[in-house]
């Protein structure tokens, strides 16, 4: 039998490079990032600005003035700065707007009310950090702002988290790892803790405040003694009506062909709550939403698939991209009556939006309508006999 062909949705837009990052800005717009990193293969790096109207988007601005490719991108969460990762170092950069008058000219000393203005938005360099200090020559894999924006956290190659304040870039303190690089971590929605994940068998829970270590994750498909445990991949934060889980990817070990899994915790107890098996295509990519209904999972084969995050029933699932996703970020919050979609990226230098609506499965509208048929068809065959059954005369006592 052939490969099955699939259909993959319709990019929202492309660009010259391919894209590694993707996230949000407090305005509102769609920041990407990626590039063809430091040789000089006419592939450029940058990081694009993009407003998204109606289902479509229009690229507002670009910054190409990097020497290597940007890897890994947030955003700060009130202000509009953006810290990226390019080999070892996290450069800043900001997204302000200039205001323009209708001539061009500059008009933050005259009045709103007699000049027409436009916010211009413009990305410019900020500042930049060393972040990490591997042997083998440095690489920042991840960032992240804390809740409040007064923190940075960064993790790489050398296996060390670092965190950093914000904005004077002080480096608050260091965390080590299991001499493994870190692939992933996250702030809680308070900020007081930390959780790191290295592909290994625990997930390290970190106190903000010091840098102590709290406490450490392991996952088990069966809680038996001949079960080898999971690795940690990626971890993502949520929170519904108040009440905080941690999202976990689990992988298994190198060689061994068993599913991949998403895993909700609980985190007043850490004790595991949900699980969904992801198949065995490798989980690449991890997002949630804001309003904390929705969770979505990028894979190898350029699937992107959407969980519900009170039960982790699967919403909707699409080949999303020809190569494997390298980012995720929603847009849309159901509280103010839209409908979030999954923004994904990847190294086919495409953006693509995945709506969070449930679809039915061909199979089960199949079922309904067997059923329906069969009712029906029962109903008309007992009208049928009750209308040429013969009447009993009716038996009278003498």
């Amino acid at each position: 039998m052939g490969r099955t062909q699939h259909i993959m949705p319709k990019g929202l837009f492309s660009t010259e490079y391919p894209l590694y990052a993707i996230t949000t800005t407090p305005s509102g717009y769609v920041l990407v990032a990626g590039g063809g990193g430091s040789s000089r293969t006419g592939v450029p790096n940058a990081i694009e600005l993009y407003t998204l109207v109606n289902g479509h988007a229009r690229l507002l601005c670009r910054f190409t003035d990097i020497t290597g490719a940007v890897m890994n991108i947030a955003v700060h969460p009130r202000e509009e700065v953006a810290a990226a990762g390019i080999d070892g170092t996290m450069r800043l950069f900001s997204l302000s707007s200039e205001e323009l008058n209708k001539t061009g000219g500059a008009s933050r000393k005259q009045s709103r009310s007699t000049v027409i203005e436009q916010a211009i938005p413009r990305i410019s360099a900020a500042g930049s950090q060393f972040t990490d200090f591997s042997n083998e020559g440095g690489f920042q894999k991840v960032v992240r702002f804390s809740g409040d924006g007064s923190r940075i956290a960064t993790g790489g190659a050398d296996g060390t988290v670092r965190l950093w304040t914000f904005p004077s870039m002080r480096q608050q303190c260091v965390m080590m790892e299991e001499k493994a690089e870190i692939d992933d971590l996250d702030f809680d929605p308070l900020g007081a803790r930390l959780v790191s994940v290295a592909s290994t068998p625990h997930a390290i829970i970190w106190r903000t405040l010091d840098g102590r270590k709290e406490g450490s994750l392991s996952w088990f498909v069966n809680k038996s003694l001949d079960d080898s445990p999971y690795l940690f991949k990626r971890c993502r934060f949520s929170s519904l009506n108040g009440t905080v889980r941690l999202f976990t990817i689990l992988i298994p070990r190198p060689g061994e062909k068993r599913s991949s899994y998403i895993v909700s915790w609980d985190t007043l107890n850490w004790q595991e709550l949900k699980r969904a098996s992801i198949n065995q295509a490798m989980p690449t990519a991890l997002a949630t939403s804001v309003d904390g209904r929705y969770v979505a999972v990028g894979d190898s084969e350029g699937f992107v698939t959407i969980f519900s995050t009170i039960d982790l029933s699967v919403i909707c699932k699409e080949q999303a991209h020809g190569l494997f996703v390298t980012d995720l970020v929603f847009v849309g919050d159901t509280r103010n009556g839209t409908i979030p979609s999954v923004l994904s990226v990847s190294a086919d230098r495409y953006c693509v939006l995945t709506k969070a609506i449930r679809k039915s499965n061909s199979w089960d509208l199949i079922l309904l309508f067997v059923i329906t048929f069969a009712v029906l068809m029962a109903v008309m065959l007992w009208h049928q006999f009750a209308a040429t059954a013969p009447i009993k005369p009716a038996h009278t006592e003498v």
